[in-house]
């Protein structure tokens, strides 16, 4: 049966009709039918099929978690409109291939201003968390950053050693600088973490064939 096969490292969750993270990250593996209005073109140049649109089902497969598990919430509509949802997010996310934790180092959060959008980030450092806003680092609380409004955030492996640890507050102070007012900067920081995986969930395309 014909198929075509993508590597995603990060991966981009769809947030409407879900409350929690653990919804969105399950609904994301289930298949997909793609018919009607919505079917798919083969973008490749040499494939027989690739002048019409063919029904086909659309599946993503988790082969393997990264070091670092990116997920990114689909808080931006096609007409850029913001989806303020609120989604509940855990300290601690089951590794559904071999059951063991991830642990929540990062989130980043998106607010809209009159001069346009605003990233800000808690991170977690030492065992303790820090809101990263512009120039300004403080200290967070658990449930400060469990109730924000995250757009993106970042899961480690227990058997991955922090990156973070030991940081000093002067090396804490310079992580804003990460963090851009602009969506480009943010596709930019989300493509640094996709770099820097070892390993990524595989999204699998399967053709019906032609008649």
């Amino acid at each position: 049966e014909p198929t075509r096969q993508d590597i995603d490292t990060v991966l981009n969750l769809a947030i409407d009709g879900h409350e929690t993270l653990v919804q969105a990250f399950n609904a994301h593996f289930k298949p997909t039918r793609l018919e009607g209005d919505n079917k798919w073109k083969c973008g490749n140049p040499t494939c027989v099929h690739k002048e019409k649109a063919q029904t086909a089902t659309k599946s993503d497969h988790l082969t393997s978690i990264p070091p670092t598990l990116t997920l990114a919430l689909r808080r931006h509509n096609q007409d850029c409109r913001k989806n303020s949802r609120n989604i509940t997010f855990p300290e601690e996310l089951t590794n559904p291939l071999n059951h063991e934790s991830l642990e929540l180092k990062a989130v980043i959060m998106h607010s809209v201003r009159k001069t346009g959008g605003h990233y800000t980030a808690y991170v977690k450092t030492g065992g303790g968390w820090w809101l990263c806003d512009d120039a300004t680092v403080r200290a967070a609380t658990q449930d400060e950053v469990l109730s924000s409004e995250a757009y993106v955030l970042s899961y480690q492996r227990q058997d991955t050693t922090a990156t973070t640890t030991g940081h000093t507050q002067a090396e804490i102070s310079r992580l804003p600088n990460a963090i851009d007012s602009t969506h480009s900067r943010s596709e930019a920081i989300q493509a640094g973490s996709a770099r820097r995986a070892t390993a990524s969930p595989s999204r699998r395309h399967t053709r019906e064939p032609h008649v």
